[in-house]
């Protein structure tokens, strides 16, 4: 008996008895660890009885690695919306725009870890929500992001305001 699997009690364990002086009873059961979820070991078992094969597989949740609620890309940079999911079994992933599907275009790519918007404009700004399907245990999960484009960085100068700590924008100077 293993009163708690560790990592190290990975392995094929046998039981050998004898029935009747006569009749060899065996049975076995595989013990593998597949990962970690939580700081917790997840382990696959696998059970070998008379022929029939038996697979207990613990399946990880969804989990945001990096998705920050707020992003704000630059006007006219290219720009990814950071949102990097795990699953066991690995998620699909879609993404929505103020509730519409995004596809892939020439403006949007959507990529393994986010999606990126090529040369972001104002229209860009709003809600998108990365949403991690697992389609064999039905587990859906959405992060909603909020995305605002900014105009830091294409001849605007932003100053705090000296009262009410109100903000003021600055345009350059035109000759």
């Amino acid at each position: 008996m293993i009163p708690m699997l560790a990592e190290s009690d990975a392995g094929r364990y046998t039981c050998t008895t004898t029935y009747a002086n006569s009749e060899v009873i065996s049975k076995s059961i595989t013990i593998e660890p597949i990962c970690k979820y939580q700081g917790t070991i997840v382990f696959r078992m696998e059970a070998l009885n008379d022929n029939a094969h038996y697979s207990f597989r613990f399946p990880d949740a969804i989990s945001w690695v990096d998705a920050p609620e707020e992003q704000f890309p630059i006007l006219h940079k290219d720009y990814k919306i950071r949102c990097s999911v795990t699953a066991r079994p690995a998620p699909q992933v879609d993404w929505l725009h103020n509730g519409e599907m995004i596809k892939n275009n020439q403006h949007f790519v959507i990529e393994n870890d986010g999606l990126t918007i090529k040369k972001p404009v104002a229209t860009d700004d709003g809600i998108y929500i990365c949403r991690a399907i697992v389609a064999s245990t039905g587990e859906l999960a959405e992060r909603v992001i909020r995305v605002e484009v900014s105009f830091l960085g294409h001849g605007f100068n932003i100053q705090q305001g000296r009262s009410f700590g109100t903000w003021t924008i600055q345009l350059p100077r035109c000759l």
